[in-house]
């Protein structure tokens, strides 16, 4: 780690009290999940300290009213377990290799089973969250028809943190079909650490996904949401990803090139992350 100081966060409390601390001392604060510490953790984060949600890890299904109240911790893969015995599923699955239900939700990347399923942010009913000065929000609630308030629960979808670091989620479930993957074939975590660069097709046309992953012929691997509307290639190079990106966006489908996820780790990259920080310096 690098000498880098790394925080567990085990309670809402724990989170309060950390960010107030930062608070006072003006110092920065970045919230990271159970596999996400390492890469995380770059010359470029002096400063910076890091809070591991790992601890928030606890997962109380009510299957009578279809929800599951989570701790942002919890991995989308022990989630699945849990909620597999009584028959139930939470449909929403991450191509990259799956880290915390928190952070699929803050990067706005899962998508859903199958395209009947909707928007995957439809399956988020309510969270929890600090925000920047040390307070607790919640937002939504633990119904489908919630119309109380500005609808935030969407707007943290794809948020990064800039509303404050999420804690805890209310999620929509229902009942497991016999056609739904146990868990979803996502992106191994070496292939994406290793990456140069990553080429993105997001909100596909449905039908259009399998053609992106064929279109993506330079990437190490490449892979397609099962509800077909996400494609994601793995890239060594960084030209040939912008090669794809021109071909696919030739053919009429919307692509572009990420940084890799080690690649965007850099000087100049933690520059820019910085500089969108909520003004208090919280995010994920």
């Amino acid at each position: 780690m690098d000498g880098k100081t790394v925080l567990d966060v085990a309670s809402v409390a724990k989170m309060q009290r950390a960010v107030k601390a930062a608070r006072v001392t003006g110092s920065s604060l970045r919230v990271v999940g159970k596999q996400s510490v390492e890469r995380f953790t770059s010359p470029a984060d002096e400063g910076t300290e890091l809070l591991s949600t790992r601890g928030l890890d606890w997962i109380e299904v009510s299957s009578r009213d279809f929800t599951v109240r989570v701790g942002s911790g919890v991995i989308p893969a022990d989630l699945d377990a849990a909620l597999r015995p009584l028959g139930l599923v939470w449909p929403v699955r991450r191509l990259e290799a799956p880290g915390t239900v928190g952070g699929l939700i803050a990067s706005g990347r899962g998508t859903t089973i199958k395209p009947l399923d909707g928007p995957a942010r439809r399956w988020v009913l309510g969270t929890r969250l600090v925000d920047g000065t040390g307070q607790v929000l919640t937002v939504g609630g633990a119904t489908v028809k919630n119309s109380v308030g500005y609808g935030l629960t969407h707007a943290l979808w794809g948020s990064r943190g800039q509303l404050g670091a999420i804690v805890e989620l209310t999620l929509r479930v229902r009942r497991r079909r016999p056609t739904d993957a146990e868990t979803g074939a996502s992106l191994p975590r070496q292939a994406l650490d290793t990456a140069a660069a990553l080429v993105r097709c997001e909100n596909l046309a449905p039908g259009t996904a399998q053609r992106a992953v064929d279109g993506m012929a330079g990437g190490m691997r490449a892979i397609s949401s099962t509800d077909g509307l996400r494609a994601v290639g793995c890239y060594a190079e960084r030209g040939a990803a912008e090669a794809d990106t021109a071909a696919l966006r030739a053919q009429g489908i919307e692509a572009r090139v990420d940084p890799g996820e080690d690649a965007g780790n850099g000087p100049a990259a933690m520059a820019t992350a910085r500089a969108a920080l909520n003004p208090d310096g919280v995010f994920v």
